[in-house]
Protein backbone atom coordinates (compact mmCIF):
# COMPACT_ATOMS: atom_id res chain seq x y z
CA UNK A 1 0.00 0.00 0.00
CA UNK A 2 1.03 3.41 -1.04
CA UNK A 3 1.70 6.10 1.20
CA UNK A 4 0.64 9.81 -0.02
CA UNK A 5 3.34 12.10 0.02
CA UNK A 6 3.08 15.05 2.24
CA UNK A 7 3.41 17.56 -0.31
CA UNK A 8 0.09 15.69 -2.34
CA UNK A 9 -1.96 15.23 0.97
CA UNK A 10 -1.52 19.02 1.68
CA UNK A 11 -2.80 20.13 -1.89
CA UNK A 12 -5.79 18.29 -1.75
CA UNK A 13 -6.39 19.17 1.88
CA UNK A 14 -5.60 23.38 0.70
CA UNK A 15 -7.83 22.68 -2.31
CA UNK A 16 -11.03 21.00 -0.93
CA UNK A 17 -10.50 24.08 1.44
CA UNK A 18 -10.84 26.53 -1.18
CA UNK A 19 -13.24 24.86 -3.22
CA UNK A 20 -16.07 23.90 0.12
CA UNK A 21 -15.50 27.87 1.62
CA UNK A 22 -15.47 30.46 -0.57
CA UNK A 23 -16.24 33.00 2.03
CA UNK A 24 -13.13 32.33 3.65
CA UNK A 25 -11.53 34.93 3.42
CA UNK A 26 -8.45 33.49 4.42
CA UNK A 27 -5.25 34.68 1.52
CA UNK A 28 -3.85 31.52 0.43
CA UNK A 29 -0.11 32.44 1.29
CA UNK A 30 -1.51 32.18 4.35
CA UNK A 31 -3.06 28.56 3.98
CA UNK A 32 -0.14 27.56 2.28
CA UNK A 33 2.23 29.37 5.64
CA UNK A 34 0.33 27.39 8.18
CA UNK A 35 0.50 23.85 6.26
CA UNK A 36 4.52 24.53 5.34
CA UNK A 37 5.46 24.49 9.61
CA UNK A 38 4.52 20.39 8.93
CA UNK A 39 6.26 19.98 5.61
CA UNK A 40 10.00 19.95 4.15
CA UNK A 41 11.08 22.97 2.22
CA UNK A 42 10.91 20.39 -1.03
CA UNK A 43 7.31 19.58 -0.07
CA UNK A 44 5.94 22.65 0.71
CA UNK A 45 7.37 24.14 -3.00
CA UNK A 46 5.45 21.05 -4.35
CA UNK A 47 2.25 21.88 -2.85
CA UNK A 48 2.73 25.32 -3.90
CA UNK A 49 3.12 24.20 -7.43
CA UNK A 50 0.24 22.00 -7.90
CA UNK A 51 -2.28 24.35 -5.94
CA UNK A 52 -1.79 27.25 -8.13
CA UNK A 53 -1.35 25.17 -11.03
CA UNK A 54 -4.94 23.57 -10.25
CA UNK A 55 -6.57 26.86 -9.62
CA UNK A 56 -5.36 28.47 -12.72
CA UNK A 57 -5.93 25.93 -14.93
CA UNK A 58 -8.85 24.12 -13.49
CA UNK A 59 -11.29 23.70 -16.36
CA UNK A 60 -9.44 23.50 -18.83
CA UNK A 61 -7.54 20.35 -17.46
CA UNK A 62 -10.80 19.27 -16.44
CA UNK A 63 -12.44 19.95 -20.26
CA UNK A 64 -9.12 17.43 -21.42
CA UNK A 65 -10.38 14.62 -19.00
CA UNK A 66 -13.91 14.57 -19.77
CA UNK A 67 -13.94 12.60 -22.95
CA UNK A 68 -13.28 9.99 -21.09
CA UNK A 69 -15.30 10.23 -17.89
CA UNK A 70 -18.44 8.01 -18.28
CA UNK A 71 -20.39 10.62 -16.15
CA UNK A 72 -18.62 13.83 -15.65
CA UNK A 73 -21.21 16.12 -14.32
CA UNK A 74 -22.14 13.23 -11.15
CA UNK A 75 -18.38 12.84 -10.65
CA UNK A 76 -17.76 13.87 -6.47
CA UNK A 77 -16.34 17.16 -6.89
CA UNK A 78 -13.39 16.22 -4.00
CA UNK A 79 -12.52 12.95 -6.73
CA UNK A 80 -12.84 15.89 -9.45
CA UNK A 81 -9.69 17.74 -7.46
CA UNK A 82 -7.63 14.27 -7.35
CA UNK A 83 -8.23 14.01 -11.10
CA UNK A 84 -7.65 17.58 -11.78
CA UNK A 85 -4.19 17.49 -9.46
CA UNK A 86 -2.78 14.26 -11.38
CA UNK A 87 -3.36 15.99 -14.88
CA UNK A 88 -1.61 19.44 -13.51
CA UNK A 89 1.48 17.36 -12.66
CA UNK A 90 0.80 15.12 -16.06
CA UNK A 91 1.30 18.50 -18.61
CA UNK A 92 2.99 20.75 -16.10
CA UNK A 93 5.59 18.89 -13.71
CA UNK A 94 7.24 16.74 -16.30
CA UNK A 95 10.23 16.47 -14.00
CA UNK A 96 7.96 14.05 -12.00
CA UNK A 97 7.57 10.61 -13.55
CA UNK A 98 3.94 10.02 -14.81
CA UNK A 99 4.03 6.28 -12.81
CA UNK A 100 4.54 8.19 -9.69
CA UNK A 101 1.63 10.51 -10.32
CA UNK A 102 -0.81 7.97 -11.48
CA UNK A 103 -0.35 5.90 -8.26
CA UNK A 104 -0.42 8.81 -6.00
CA UNK A 105 -3.69 9.63 -7.63
CA UNK A 106 -5.20 6.52 -7.17
CA UNK A 107 -4.25 5.81 -3.93
CA UNK A 108 -5.85 9.51 -2.81
CA UNK A 109 -8.89 8.12 -4.51
CA UNK A 110 -8.70 4.53 -2.49
CA UNK A 111 -8.28 5.95 0.67
CA UNK A 112 -11.48 8.65 0.06
CA UNK A 113 -13.68 7.08 -2.08
CA UNK A 114 -12.79 3.21 -2.12
CA UNK A 115 -11.15 0.92 -4.40
CA UNK A 116 -14.14 1.45 -7.35
CA UNK A 117 -13.66 5.18 -8.09
CA UNK A 118 -9.88 4.64 -7.50
CA UNK A 119 -10.36 2.44 -10.72
CA UNK A 120 -12.12 4.98 -12.38
CA UNK A 121 -9.01 7.17 -11.86
CA UNK A 122 -6.62 4.67 -13.12
CA UNK A 123 -8.64 4.17 -16.11
CA UNK A 124 -9.52 7.54 -17.27
CA UNK A 125 -5.58 9.14 -16.36
CA UNK A 126 -4.12 6.12 -18.37
CA UNK A 127 -6.80 6.32 -21.09
CA UNK A 128 -6.29 10.00 -21.01
CA UNK A 129 -2.41 9.83 -21.52
CA UNK A 130 -2.68 7.11 -24.29
CA UNK A 131 -4.59 9.28 -26.37
CA UNK A 132 -2.38 12.55 -26.11
CA UNK A 133 -5.14 14.53 -24.55
CA UNK A 134 -2.89 15.14 -21.94
CA UNK A 135 0.75 16.56 -23.19
CA UNK A 136 3.46 18.50 -21.30
CA UNK A 137 2.67 22.32 -21.10
CA UNK A 138 0.04 24.50 -22.89
CA UNK A 139 -2.16 21.66 -25.06
CA UNK A 140 -3.78 22.89 -27.88
CA UNK A 141 -7.00 22.32 -26.64
CA UNK A 142 -6.94 24.07 -22.94
CA UNK A 143 -4.93 27.41 -24.60
CA UNK A 144 -7.16 27.06 -28.11
CA UNK A 145 -9.90 30.02 -28.88
CA UNK A 146 -12.76 29.69 -30.78
CA UNK A 147 -14.06 26.58 -29.62
CA UNK A 148 -17.22 27.56 -28.79
CA UNK A 149 -20.05 29.34 -30.59
CA UNK A 150 -20.75 30.63 -27.14
CA UNK A 151 -18.54 33.48 -27.03
CA UNK A 152 -18.48 34.02 -23.08
CA UNK A 153 -18.01 29.79 -22.33
CA UNK A 154 -14.64 30.24 -24.72
CA UNK A 155 -13.27 33.09 -22.28
CA UNK A 156 -14.04 31.57 -19.62
CA UNK A 157 -12.76 28.17 -20.45
CA UNK A 158 -9.08 29.19 -21.35
CA UNK A 159 -8.68 31.04 -17.70
CA UNK A 160 -10.75 29.04 -15.70
CA UNK A 161 -12.83 31.98 -14.98
CA UNK A 162 -16.59 32.11 -13.81
CA UNK A 163 -18.82 32.31 -16.63
CA UNK A 164 -20.02 35.35 -15.25
CA UNK A 165 -16.95 37.36 -15.06
CA UNK A 166 -16.29 36.48 -19.18
CA UNK A 167 -19.39 38.02 -19.94
CA UNK A 168 -18.29 41.31 -17.85
CA UNK A 169 -15.33 41.35 -19.46
CA UNK A 170 -16.52 40.83 -23.04
CA UNK A 171 -18.93 43.24 -22.84
CA UNK A 172 -16.72 46.08 -20.91
CA UNK A 173 -13.64 45.40 -23.12
CA UNK A 174 -14.61 43.18 -25.95
CA UNK A 175 -13.76 39.60 -27.19
CA UNK A 176 -10.55 39.84 -28.14
CA UNK A 177 -9.30 42.04 -24.80
CA UNK A 178 -11.32 39.71 -22.72
CA UNK A 179 -9.62 36.35 -24.19
CA UNK A 180 -6.10 38.28 -23.41
CA UNK A 181 -7.16 39.14 -19.79
CA UNK A 182 -8.58 35.07 -19.64
CA UNK A 183 -5.19 33.60 -20.82
CA UNK A 184 -3.12 36.35 -19.11
CA UNK A 185 -4.51 34.94 -15.86
CA UNK A 186 -3.29 31.91 -16.20
CA UNK A 187 0.71 32.96 -16.20
CA UNK A 188 2.78 32.61 -13.59
CA UNK A 189 4.08 35.88 -13.18
CA UNK A 190 7.37 36.86 -12.41
CA UNK A 191 8.98 37.74 -9.59
CA UNK A 192 10.27 41.59 -9.39
CA UNK A 193 12.64 43.22 -7.52
CA UNK A 194 12.48 47.09 -6.12
CA UNK A 195 16.36 48.33 -5.50
CA UNK A 196 16.17 51.15 -2.45
CA UNK A 197 16.34 54.78 -4.10
CA UNK A 198 17.49 56.03 -0.93
CA UNK A 199 20.63 54.45 -0.95
CA UNK A 200 23.72 55.90 -2.53
CA UNK A 201 24.33 55.88 -6.09
CA UNK A 202 27.28 53.94 -6.38
CA UNK A 203 25.84 50.87 -4.32
CA UNK A 204 22.84 51.46 -6.39
CA UNK A 205 25.23 50.44 -9.79
CA UNK A 206 26.98 48.17 -8.43
CA UNK A 207 23.80 45.85 -7.37
CA UNK A 208 22.82 46.80 -10.92
CA UNK A 209 25.53 45.46 -12.17
CA UNK A 210 25.53 42.00 -10.24
CA UNK A 211 21.64 41.80 -11.20
CA UNK A 212 22.07 42.26 -14.72
CA UNK A 213 25.10 39.71 -15.13
CA UNK A 214 22.79 37.18 -13.15
CA UNK A 215 20.06 37.58 -15.25
CA UNK A 216 17.70 40.35 -14.53
CA UNK A 217 16.08 42.33 -16.55
CA UNK A 218 15.45 46.21 -15.48
CA UNK A 219 12.53 48.37 -16.46
CA UNK A 220 13.36 51.02 -14.47
CA UNK A 221 16.59 52.39 -13.22
CA UNK A 222 15.42 50.50 -9.79
CA UNK A 223 13.13 47.58 -10.87
CA UNK A 224 14.12 44.22 -11.96
CA UNK A 225 12.41 40.96 -13.34
CA UNK A 226 14.27 38.14 -12.24
CA UNK A 227 15.01 35.39 -13.88
CA UNK A 228 11.94 32.57 -13.78
CA UNK A 229 12.34 29.18 -12.73
CA UNK A 230 11.19 26.17 -14.60
CA UNK A 231 8.48 24.46 -13.04
CA UNK A 232 8.22 22.10 -15.35
CA UNK A 233 11.35 20.74 -14.55
CA UNK A 234 9.70 20.79 -11.18
CA UNK A 235 12.50 19.07 -8.22
CA UNK A 236 10.41 17.67 -5.68
CA UNK A 237 10.15 14.21 -3.84
CA UNK A 238 7.44 11.85 -5.94
CA UNK A 239 6.45 9.34 -3.06
CA UNK A 240 7.80 8.39 -0.02
CA UNK A 241 10.57 6.40 0.04
CA UNK A 242 11.37 7.24 -3.66
CA UNK A 243 14.50 9.22 -3.69
CA UNK A 244 13.86 13.05 -5.70
CA UNK A 245 15.84 13.94 -8.60
CA UNK A 246 19.00 16.53 -7.73
CA UNK A 247 18.69 20.02 -9.10
CA UNK A 248 21.87 20.81 -10.80
CA UNK A 249 23.98 23.79 -9.89
CA UNK A 250 22.12 27.01 -11.04
CA UNK A 251 23.34 30.70 -11.42
CA UNK A 252 19.57 31.13 -10.48
CA UNK A 253 19.68 29.54 -7.02
CA UNK A 254 23.08 31.82 -6.17
CA UNK A 255 20.71 34.61 -7.57
CA UNK A 256 17.97 34.29 -5.14
CA UNK A 257 20.17 33.81 -2.24
CA UNK A 258 22.21 37.25 -3.23
CA UNK A 259 18.51 38.89 -3.43
CA UNK A 260 17.96 37.58 -0.08
CA UNK A 261 21.51 38.88 1.36
CA UNK A 262 20.19 42.46 -0.53
CA UNK A 263 16.63 42.33 0.64
CA UNK A 264 17.77 41.42 4.84
CA UNK A 265 20.53 44.71 4.35
CA UNK A 266 17.69 47.10 3.04
CA UNK A 267 19.37 47.27 -0.46
CA UNK A 268 16.41 46.06 -2.12
CA UNK A 269 12.37 45.09 -1.67
CA UNK A 270 10.42 42.34 -3.86
CA UNK A 271 7.58 44.52 -5.46
CA UNK A 272 5.23 43.52 -8.54
CA UNK A 273 5.81 44.96 -11.58
CA UNK A 274 2.55 47.14 -11.77
CA UNK A 275 2.85 48.42 -8.48
CA UNK A 276 6.85 50.03 -8.74
CA UNK A 277 5.36 51.41 -11.84
CA UNK A 278 2.55 53.09 -10.18
CA UNK A 279 4.57 54.15 -7.33
CA UNK A 280 7.30 55.65 -9.86
CA UNK A 281 4.88 57.12 -11.88
CA UNK A 282 3.06 58.97 -8.58
CA UNK A 283 6.75 59.97 -7.44
CA UNK A 284 7.14 61.47 -10.60
CA UNK A 285 4.14 63.40 -10.19
CA UNK A 286 4.34 63.95 -6.82
CA UNK A 287 8.18 65.33 -6.77
CA UNK A 288 7.88 69.04 -7.49
CA UNK A 289 4.93 69.59 -4.89
CA UNK A 290 5.60 70.37 -1.01
CA UNK A 291 4.70 68.06 1.44
CA UNK A 292 2.69 66.51 3.09
CA UNK A 293 1.24 63.39 1.44
CA UNK A 294 -0.77 61.19 2.12
CA UNK A 295 -1.01 57.45 1.81
CA UNK A 296 -4.67 56.56 2.84
CA UNK A 297 -4.92 52.84 2.48
CA UNK A 298 -0.98 51.79 2.91
CA UNK A 299 -1.78 47.81 3.38
CA UNK A 300 1.37 46.42 3.66
CA UNK A 301 3.20 49.61 2.78
CA UNK A 302 5.50 48.60 -0.66
CA UNK A 303 4.11 51.56 -2.33
CA UNK A 304 4.62 54.06 0.91
CA UNK A 305 8.13 52.90 1.01
CA UNK A 306 8.70 53.33 -2.58
CA UNK A 307 7.38 56.69 -2.71
CA UNK A 308 9.48 57.67 0.68
CA UNK A 309 12.51 55.76 -1.10
CA UNK A 310 12.43 58.24 -3.86
CA UNK A 311 11.99 61.59 -1.65
CA UNK A 312 8.31 62.15 -1.10
CA UNK A 313 8.05 63.24 2.29
CA UNK A 314 6.59 63.92 4.94
CA UNK A 315 4.68 60.75 4.53
CA UNK A 316 1.04 59.95 6.85
CA UNK A 317 0.66 56.01 5.62
CA UNK A 318 -2.62 54.96 7.07
CA UNK A 319 -4.38 51.35 7.35
CA UNK A 320 -7.37 50.04 9.41
CA UNK A 321 -5.56 46.59 9.84
CA UNK A 322 -2.62 46.31 12.30
CA UNK A 323 -1.11 43.12 11.38
CA UNK A 324 -0.71 45.01 7.68
CA UNK A 325 1.28 47.82 9.37
CA UNK A 326 3.15 45.87 11.55
CA UNK A 327 4.79 44.71 7.99
CA UNK A 328 5.19 48.06 7.28
CA UNK A 329 6.73 49.20 9.96
CA UNK A 330 9.59 46.25 10.07
CA UNK A 331 10.65 47.39 6.33
CA UNK A 332 10.67 51.03 7.04
CA UNK A 333 13.42 49.85 9.61
CA UNK A 334 14.70 47.61 7.09
CA UNK A 335 14.77 50.14 4.35
CA UNK A 336 16.44 53.37 6.84
CA UNK A 337 13.16 55.73 6.06
CA UNK A 338 12.48 58.13 7.77
CA UNK A 339 9.64 61.35 8.16
CA UNK A 340 6.61 58.59 7.80
CA UNK A 341 4.40 58.35 9.96
CA UNK A 342 2.49 55.40 10.48
CA UNK A 343 -1.48 54.84 11.84
CA UNK A 344 -4.29 52.77 11.95
CA UNK A 345 -7.27 53.74 11.01
CA UNK A 346 -10.17 54.20 8.26
CA UNK A 347 -9.54 56.42 5.49
CA UNK A 348 -12.68 58.56 6.02
CA UNK A 349 -11.96 59.15 10.10
CA UNK A 350 -8.59 60.33 9.38
CA UNK A 351 -9.75 62.52 6.39
CA UNK A 352 -12.02 64.32 8.38
CA UNK A 353 -9.68 65.07 11.50
CA UNK A 354 -7.47 66.90 8.77
CA UNK A 355 -9.48 69.01 6.31
CA UNK A 356 -7.25 69.88 3.68
CA UNK A 357 -4.16 68.62 5.06
CA UNK A 358 -1.89 67.33 1.99
CA UNK A 359 -0.83 68.65 -1.48
CA UNK A 360 -0.77 64.80 -2.02
CA UNK A 361 -2.68 61.33 -1.61
CA UNK A 362 -2.70 58.12 -3.11
CA UNK A 363 -5.89 56.49 -2.78
CA UNK A 364 -5.15 52.72 -3.82
CA UNK A 365 -8.60 51.55 -2.86
CA UNK A 366 -9.60 48.44 -1.93
CA UNK A 367 -11.29 46.64 -4.69
CA UNK A 368 -12.32 43.34 -6.35
CA UNK A 369 -8.81 42.38 -7.33
CA UNK A 370 -9.32 40.85 -10.60
CA UNK A 371 -6.48 42.11 -12.29
CA UNK A 372 -4.90 39.85 -9.85
CA UNK A 373 -6.26 36.53 -10.61
CA UNK A 374 -2.67 34.97 -11.90
CA UNK A 375 -0.86 36.00 -8.34
CA UNK A 376 -4.18 35.49 -6.23
CA UNK A 377 -6.08 32.48 -8.71
CA UNK A 378 -8.00 31.71 -5.03
CA UNK A 379 -10.31 34.20 -6.54
CA UNK A 380 -11.73 32.73 -9.19
CA UNK A 381 -13.69 30.92 -6.16
CA UNK A 382 -14.33 33.66 -3.98
CA UNK A 383 -15.64 36.54 -6.05
CA UNK A 384 -19.20 37.32 -7.05
CA UNK A 385 -20.80 40.30 -9.11
CA UNK A 386 -22.21 40.86 -5.31
CA UNK A 387 -18.59 41.48 -4.25
CA UNK A 388 -17.40 43.34 -6.99
CA UNK A 389 -20.43 45.76 -6.77
CA UNK A 390 -19.77 46.44 -2.97
CA UNK A 391 -16.47 47.14 -4.11
CA UNK A 392 -17.43 49.99 -6.30
CA UNK A 393 -19.61 51.43 -3.29
CA UNK A 394 -16.36 51.51 -0.95
CA UNK A 395 -14.73 53.48 -3.51
CA UNK A 396 -16.84 55.33 -4.51
CA UNK A 397 -17.17 56.64 -0.19
CA UNK A 398 -13.33 56.44 0.29
CA UNK A 399 -13.24 59.29 -2.59
CA UNK A 400 -15.94 61.40 -1.11
CA UNK A 401 -14.45 61.16 2.19
CA UNK A 402 -10.68 61.73 1.41
CA UNK A 403 -11.22 64.79 -0.95
CA UNK A 404 -11.61 67.44 1.22
CA UNK A 405 -8.51 66.60 2.87
CA UNK A 406 -6.64 68.04 -0.19
CA UNK A 407 -5.64 71.30 -0.38
CA UNK A 408 -6.59 73.15 -3.94
CA UNK A 409 -4.14 72.91 -6.30
CA UNK A 410 -3.38 69.30 -4.51
CA UNK A 411 -3.20 66.04 -6.69
CA UNK A 412 -5.20 62.99 -5.94
CA UNK A 413 -3.78 59.40 -7.32
CA UNK A 414 -6.31 57.07 -7.29
CA UNK A 415 -5.47 53.11 -8.04
CA UNK A 416 -6.84 49.40 -8.09
CA UNK A 417 -5.80 46.55 -9.77
CA UNK A 418 -9.51 45.40 -10.75
CA UNK A 419 -10.54 44.58 -14.12
CA UNK A 420 -13.58 46.32 -13.91
CA UNK A 421 -15.14 49.90 -15.04
CA UNK A 422 -17.55 50.10 -12.41
CA UNK A 423 -13.85 50.05 -9.97
CA UNK A 424 -12.50 52.47 -12.97
CA UNK A 425 -13.39 54.68 -15.79
CA UNK A 426 -17.50 55.11 -14.77
CA UNK A 427 -15.76 55.54 -10.76
CA UNK A 428 -13.69 58.69 -11.72
CA UNK A 429 -16.24 59.94 -14.17
CA UNK A 430 -19.22 59.75 -11.25
CA UNK A 431 -16.64 61.01 -8.97
CA UNK A 432 -15.91 64.26 -11.05
CA UNK A 433 -19.40 65.33 -12.34
CA UNK A 434 -19.75 65.07 -8.34
CA UNK A 435 -16.79 66.68 -6.82
CA UNK A 436 -17.19 69.93 -9.05
CA UNK A 437 -13.59 70.88 -8.18
CA UNK A 438 -11.87 68.21 -10.15
CA UNK A 439 -10.05 67.80 -12.59
CA UNK A 440 -8.63 64.87 -14.46
CA UNK A 441 -4.93 64.65 -15.65
CA UNK A 442 -4.74 61.14 -17.18
CA UNK A 443 -6.33 57.69 -16.24
CA UNK A 444 -5.28 54.19 -17.91
CA UNK A 445 -6.06 50.63 -17.57
CA UNK A 446 -2.28 49.00 -17.84
CA UNK A 447 -2.13 46.03 -19.11
CA UNK A 448 1.79 44.30 -20.42
CA UNK A 449 3.63 45.55 -23.16
CA UNK A 450 6.27 42.77 -23.05
CA UNK A 451 6.39 39.17 -21.92
CA UNK A 452 7.95 39.79 -18.88
CA UNK A 453 4.55 42.12 -17.97
CA UNK A 454 2.64 38.72 -18.89
CA UNK A 455 0.75 37.45 -15.57
CA UNK A 456 1.85 40.53 -13.41
CA UNK A 457 -0.97 42.33 -11.69
CA UNK A 458 -2.56 44.34 -14.08
CA UNK A 459 -4.17 47.92 -12.46
CA UNK A 460 -5.70 51.14 -12.74
CA UNK A 461 -4.55 54.71 -11.98
CA UNK A 462 -6.14 58.00 -12.44
CA UNK A 463 -4.59 61.23 -11.52
CA UNK A 464 -6.90 64.15 -10.25
CA UNK A 465 -6.42 67.79 -9.37
CA UNK A 466 -7.45 69.67 -6.85
CA UNK A 467 -8.99 73.25 -8.53
CA UNK A 468 -7.19 76.54 -7.34
CA UNK A 469 -4.38 77.90 -5.72
CA UNK A 470 -1.74 76.00 -4.31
Amino acid sequence: MAEISPARAAAFRILCRLHEKPDDQTPLPVLLEESGKTLSSRDAALAAEIIYGVLRNEACLFAALRPFLPRPEGLPPRLRIILIMAALELTELNGIPARATLDQAVELARRKFGRGLSGLVNAVLRNACRAAALVPSQNALTKSGGRNADQDADIALSGSLPLWLAKLWREQYGRETAQRLSLLSTLRPLPALRLNAARDEKCLKELRTVLAEAGAKFFSAGGCFLPPTDSSRFKGPCMLGETPEQPEPSQGKGLMAFVADASRNGLASRQGFASQRLALRAAEKMRMMNGPFWDACCGRGGKSCALRERGIAPLLCSDPSDRRLAFLRTDVERLGLDRLEIVAGEAQSIAAAHPQAFNGILLDAPCSGTGTLARNPELRLRLTPQKLEAAARLQRELLDAVWPALRPGGLLAYATCAVNRAENEDQIDAFLARAGDARLEEQELVLPASSEEEGQDILFHAFIRKDGMR
